[in-house]
């Protein structure tokens, strides 16, 4: 039940309501006093919860889905409604039908007894699983920015904007979200930060901490972890600049320009059928010589024409991160090349903004490439690329 709750204050803080942590202490406290019949449960909580009136229709969608109807209540709704009426008892007064049955013991010391509750806890269990694991809470980025960012995707597709998959995405939305991009980048370098912090601390030094109880009469107030050497890498970034994923590229290198600070050199490469170097900033990105943007994707001819001193100075502290749907246009795919730069390099990353039901289709030759690589990372979503590429650079900066 607690963990209920709290999956619940997330999604409403998702979709924009706002909760202190008083307020959500005020709706645990209120619980116990007031009781767990739904609807007394929902009043509670929106008492505590709610504060005006635009927001009530999106936290009673929210309870239905986190709290539902026990299938006996929703059966006899069903039922009422089919007959025109309500459902009376012997004595032609409503009969009231409790979702539960009388105890007086708090749920929240006893989660699991009976077994509608254990079908709820199963179905919040794959909701965060799937829908809140990695919520960046893109209606704080409004208020950050001031930019009116829409909270829905078009044709009813209740997503969440940077939920939406890149296929959703015009040059429109990606112009005016430019200032949300860079907090987005923000947001990404803090996690970089935080996470790099946690690495470079190291494991528990259990001597070292034992001999720094001594001055506390033997109480562990300090502990002391051992020292890593810290490392800054050498990024080379591949970034597909063509048509079907563009607009993640764009977002992808706001990224990367938020990460420089963490390698020790950075080296970005854009391409569609032949690799062009960058010059990246967190304000612009200027390509140093011609880029062909209408020319037919061929990842095989990009690996083939790299430029020899950038295949010599791959080496042990080179990370290769690739951007793109490793398409080709029917040609070779070249594979055996990035074989070679897996051997040579620390680690080669590849961010796939495709969806993994159309690899291998068509002209796409991601196939071939994914087994080369160190680790594949899915980013369907600007959501999805700011969580899962912080999560996958922390190892190697």
């Amino acid at each position: 039940m607690i963990q209920r709750l709290f999956s619940f204050v997330r999604a409403l803080r998702s979709h924009g309501i706002d909760l202190s942590p008083a307020e959500v202490l005020d709706a645990f406290n209120a619980i116990p006093v007031m009781g767990v019949e739904r609807f007394v449960l929902r009043e509670t909580l929106a008492a505590c919860m709610v504060k005006t009136a635009d927001d009530r229709s999106t936290f009673d969608a929210l309870f239905d889905q986190f709290f539902p109807l026990a299938p006996q209540q929703r059966r006899l709704r069903q039922k009422r409604h089919r007959k025109g009426g309500p459902s009376t008892g012997d004595g032609g007064q409503p009969k009231r039908i409790s979702p539960e049955p009388e105890s007086h013991t708090s749920p929240l010391q006893h989660p699991a007894r009976s077994g509608w509750q254990r079908h709820v806890r199963e179905l919040l269990r794959r909701y965060d699983a799937h829908g809140e694991s990695q919520t960046l809470y893109p209606a704080s980025l409004n208020r950050t920015t001031g930019q009116s960012v829409p909270e829905f995707g078009p044709c009813g597709n209740h997503k969440p904007f940077f939920q939406r998959p890149w296929t959703e995405f015009d040059p429109a939305d990606v112009e005016r979200l430019r200032p949300a991009m860079q907090k987005l980048a923000t947001t990404f370098h803090g996690r970089l930060a935080r996470r790099r912090k946690r690495a470079r601390r190291g494991a528990l030094h259990f001597r070292a901490t034992f001999r720094k109880a001594v001055s506390t009469g033997g109480l562990f107030v300090e502990p002391v972890f051992h020292r890593q050497r810290p490392r800054r890498p050498r990024l080379v970034a591949l970034c597909d600049l063509s048509h079907s994923v563009a607009t993640a590229s764009q977002f992808f290198l706001q990224l990367l320009a938020a990460a420089k600070p963490f390698f020790h050199r950075t080296q970005f490469f854009a391409f569609v059928d032949r690799p062009v170097e960058l010059e990246v900033e967190r304000d612009h990105v200027q390509p140093l010589a011609p880029l062909d943007v209408y020319a037919r994707s061929d990842f095989g001819n990009v690996l083939a024409t790299l430029p020899p001193e950038l295949l010599r100075s791959i080496d042990r502290d080179t990370v290769l991160l690739i951007l793109g749907d490793g398409r080709n246009n029917y040609r070779p795919p070249r594979a055996e090349i990035l074989t070679q730069l897996r051997h040579r390099s620390r680690a080669v990353l590849w961010v796939q903004p495709e969806d993994p039901t159309r690899w291998g289709t068509a002209d796409s030759a991601f196939l071939h490439y994914a087994p080369l690589c160190t680790l594949v990372v899915i980013a369907r979503s600007p959501e999805e690329l700011v969580v899962r590429l912080s999560r996958s650079l922390i190892r190697y900066v």
